[in-house]
């Protein structure tokens, strides 16, 4: 069987995480939770990945690279080494919805029965959310979300597994009786499995065109020290 070697990168929250990928199975993980560590540390990552494995980057097949929703910052540093790599090495770049991701790390550990939901903190009471059944079918798709009582309302005839950064913030305000948390923190390792199913579908992304998926624009304020109208 020939060798699908993925490099995989994840920065959509405070994680910063790369994993190295043989046809689906993980052969090597670089991470760590500190915060803003993103542009200092996601290529020496990449550098230390490769050396430990014994390989170059030109024996790479594709990177994949989550593209949000998630962190402004973290989303631009991890796209740009992806893109750079792709560009340079002349191989496909492969991405994919963090959340996705999320639920990819969290969806052994259940019963078909459950919804999984991951979620990425969008401060405040406000997530990044989507709902997976447990065979990855959506049931409700990739959106920023206010948390209330009332959220989710009409999916409560079955038992939900609530994950990622901002599950733990909003489990005690959902009401719901079957209701588990599972993990809070991302990884790329969760990326292998499915970057290397969108390799052999050649669901490639276009390497010149693609963009983060904020969902919502970057908060700029304007400095006070000057204004056109001064």
């Amino acid at each position: 069987m020939t060798e699908s070697l993925i490099l995989n990168i994840e920065s959509s929250t405070e994680v910063c995480s790369v994993s190295l990928g043989n046809n689906g199975k993980l052969i090597g993980l670089k991470e760590t939770d500190e915060p803003r560590s993103h542009s200092r540390l996601a290529t020496v990552f990449v550098r230390e990945l490769m050396k430990e494995a014994g390989m170059g980057l030109e024996m790479l097949s594709g990177v994949s690279v989550a593209i949000g929703p998630g962190s402004y910052t973290g989303l631009r540093v991890g796209l740009s080494i992806a893109k750079g790599i792709c560009y340079a090495q002349n191989i496909p770049l492969i991405t994919m919805d963090s959340l996705d991701i999320i639920a990819e790390l969290n969806k052994d550990e259940l019963s078909s029965d459950y919804l999984i939901i991951p979620m990425i903190d969008a401060r405040r009471m406000e997530v990044y959310a989507k709902v997976i059944e447990n065979n990855h079918k959506t049931v409700v798709s990739t959106h920023a979300h206010i948390i209330t009582d009332k959220s989710f309302n009409d999916l409560r005839h079955k038992p939900w597994l609530l994950c990622g950064d901002g599950a733990s913030k909003s489990i005690e305000t959902l009401a719901n009786e079957d209701i588990k948390l599972g993990k809070t923190n991302t990884s790329s390792s969760g990326m292998v499995k499915l970057s290397y199913e969108k390799y052999i579908a050649k669901d490639f992304a276009d390497l010149a065109y693609s963009r983060p998926n904020y969902l919502k624009s970057p908060n700029i304020t304007t400095s006070k020290k000057f204004s056109l109208g001064n």
